[in-house]
C-alpha cells in the first residue's frame, strides 16, 4: 500500500552523459544552498525532462552507514573518512578524483521488505543470503519471537544486506533470489496478524504433574495461559504441587464425543476464538501428548513431525520405530488374546524365565509385572488387558517385552530443530520389595563424566532422531 519502498540501492561509476548530467545538477544544488565546506546528501529523481532535486541534507549519508565498506572497496574511499579529510587532510582531500570514473568490484545494498506481518518465529531466508557469493556484511533489526510490521519505510524495514563481487552478474543474481526469498522462504511466522499483540497464548494440554511447573512458568514469562484438558475427569488431574500459579483460561476437550474429528475440530474452534495469537502448544503430561501433536500441526506452532506421534506415546510403536532405525530396541511383542500371547513365548523361549507385562499406554511403572513363569504372564495379562490403566486408558493390548538387566537411567533433554540439549542425567534407584521388583527408592543426578554417561547420552539421541523429535 505504500508507492516509495525502498528495496536496495546500487553503487555506479559517474562514466555516462546520464550521470554526468546529475552530478553537475548537484553541483548547481550545492551552489545555491550555499554548501561549500562538508558533506551532502542529495536525493535526486531522474525525469523524462531530466534531474530535479527531491532533497538535499548537509550531512554524510545516513543508513546507518553500512553503505559504508560497499564503496571503500568499489571505489577506495567513502564519504565518512573524506568529510573529515575536507576539514583536516586537505591534501588528501585535493588528491581525490572529483567523481568516480570507475569501480574496482561492484557491489549493492537489498533492503528487506516485508510484505507480511506477524510474529517471526525465525528468519531461515537470512541463512541463505549469508551464504551467497556475494555476501559482504549484515544489518539486522528483526529478532527472533517478535513482531514484525509490514515493511512501509526505513524504520520498519526488518533488515539489509550488503553485497559484493568481482563480477556484476553475481551480485544481481544473488540480489533477485533475495527478492524471491521475499516472497517465499524468507521469514517463519510463529503467527500472523497486522497489529502487534499484547501478548501470545502458550496452551499448556494436561498441565499436571511437572506441567504444571511448565504452565506456571509460562504465565510468570508474561504470556497468556491457555490450560487445555484432554479428558473430562482426567485421573491423573490432581497431580498439581500445592501453591503452583495456574492463572489462565480453561478449554476442556471432548474426550467423551464417540465421534473423534468433530471433537477435534470443536477444540480447535475454541482455540481460534481466544483474542490472542497462538504462539506454542505444549504437552504437560503423558496424556496430553497426542492432542498437543495435533493442535500445534493444526495451528503450524512448533512441533515434531504428526505421522510418528504414535511412536513418541505408544510403547510398542516407539520400540519398533526405533528398531527400523537400526537403533538398539527390546525384543516385544503386543498381544490382545492369550493365544497370540503364547504363541510368542513358544517362539521365544526365554531363558532364563524373565518376562515383562505391562500396559501400552501408561506411566510410572503403573502395573508392570515380572513373570517368570508361563502362568504369571497370563496372570498378568489378564489383570491389564481391557482394563483401564493409571491414565485413566483402556489397555487394548498388553506389552510383553524381555526383561533388560542392569541399571536404569533417565536422560532429560530439549530440542530445538533438531538441537539436542539435555538438561539432566538421573540414575534410578529402584529395588524390589513388598512383593513388586521395580520399587522407586529415589533418584540421584549425575554429570555426564565417564564413558558410561557419554554412551547414555548418544544411544538418547540416535533415539530422538529415529523418532524425529
Amino acid at each position: 500500500g505504500q508507492f516509495n519502498v525502498y528495496f536496495g540501492m546500487k553503487l555506479i561509476p559517474d562514466s555516462t552523459g546520464k550521470t554526468g548530467r546529475m552530478v553537475a545538477y548537484q553541483r548547481s544544488v550545492l551552489d545555491a544552498v550555499g554548501i561549500v565546506n562538508g558533506p551532502a546528501h542529495a536525493e535526486i529523481m531522474w525525469t523524462d525532462s531530466g534531474p530535479c532535486l527531491v532533497e538535499v541534507g548537509g550531512r554524510c549519508h545516513g543508513g546507518e552507514g553500512t553503505w559504508r565498506d560497499i564503496a571503500n572497496k568499489c571505489v577506495g574511499y567513502n564519504q565518512i573518512t573524506t568529510t573529515l579529510d575536507a576539514y583536516l587532510e586537505e591534501g588528501r582531500f585535493m588528491a581525490l578524483p572529483s567523481s568516480p570514473s570507475k569501480l574496482r568490484k561492484f557491489g549493492r545494498e537489498a533492503f528487506i521488505v516485508a510484505r507480511e506481518s506477524g510474529v517471526v518465529r525465525t528468519c531461515p531466508g537470512f541463512g541463505e543470503i549469508r551464504s551467497m557469493r556475494s555476501f559482504l556484511s549484515e544489518e539486522i533489526m528483526q529478532e527472533d519471537n517478535n513482531f514484525m510490521p509490514v515493511t512501509i519505510d526505513c524504520f520498519t524495514r526488518p533488515a539489509a544486506f550488503q553485497l559484493l563481487h568481482d563480477e556484476e552478474a553475481v551480485v544481481e543474481r544473488d540480489y533477485l533470489r533475495i527478492r524471491e526469498l521475499e516472497e517465499s522462504g524468507m521469514w517463519d511466522f510463529s503467527v500472523k496478524c497486522l497489529t502487534k499483540p499484547e501478548a501470545g497464548a502458550v496452551v499448556v494440554v494436561d498441565p499436571f504433574s511437572s506441567g504444571a511447573q511448565l504452565a506456571a512458568k509460562v504465565v510468570k514469562l508474561g504470556y497468556k495461559l491457555i490450560m487445555l484438558f484432554s479428558e473430562v475427569d482426567s485421573p491423573v488431574a490432581a497431580l498439581v504441587q500445592s501453591g503452583t500459579d495456574l492463572r489462565g483460561e480453561t478449554i476442556q476437550h471432548d474426550d467423551k464425543n464417540p465421534d473423534a474429528i468433530e471433537s477435534f475440530e470443536a477444540t480447535v474452534t475454541k482455540l481460534k476464538a481466544l483474542p490472542y495469537p497462538i504462539i506454542a502448544i505444549l504437552p504437560g503430561a503423558e496424556t496430553g501428548v497426542l492432542l498437543a501433536d495435533k493442535l500445534a500441526d493444526k495451528f503450524e506452532t512448533r512441533t515434531n513431525p504428526l505421522y510418528l506421534s504414535n511412536a513418541r506415546r505408544n510403547k510398542y510403536i516407539m520400540g519398533e520405530t526405533i528398531r527400523r532405525a537400526g537403533v538398539r530396541a527390546v525384543k516385544q511383542t503386543i498381544v490382545s488374546d492369550w493365544e497370540a500371547a503364547q504363541k510368542f513365548l513358544k517362539e521365544w523361549n526365554p531363558s532364563p524365565y524373565k518376562v515383562i507385562v505391562k500396559p501400552n499406554q501408561s506411566a510410572g511403572s503403573d502395573d508392570v509385572f515380572l513373570c517368570n513363569s508361563e502362568e504369571e504372564v497370563k496372570a498378568g495379562f489378564d489383570k491389564i488387558n481391557g482394563a483401564i490403566n493409571g491414565l485413566g486408558v483402556v489397555n487394548e493390548g498388553v506389552l510383553l517385552q524381555e526383561f533388560l538387566e542392569g541399571k536404569e537411567y533417565v536422560v532429560d533433554s530439549v530440542s530445538r530443530d533438531g538441537v539436542h540439549k539435555v538438561t539432566a542425567i538421573w540414575e534410578y534407584d529402584k529395588r524390589e520389595v513388598n512383593g513388586q521388583f521395580n520399587v522407586y527408592f529415589g533418584m540421584r543426578l549425575r554429570a555426564v563424566e565417564t564413558d558410561l554417561e557419554r554412551q547414555i547420552v548418544q544411544y538418547q539421541r540416535s533415539v530422538l532422531e529415529a523418532l524425529e523429535i
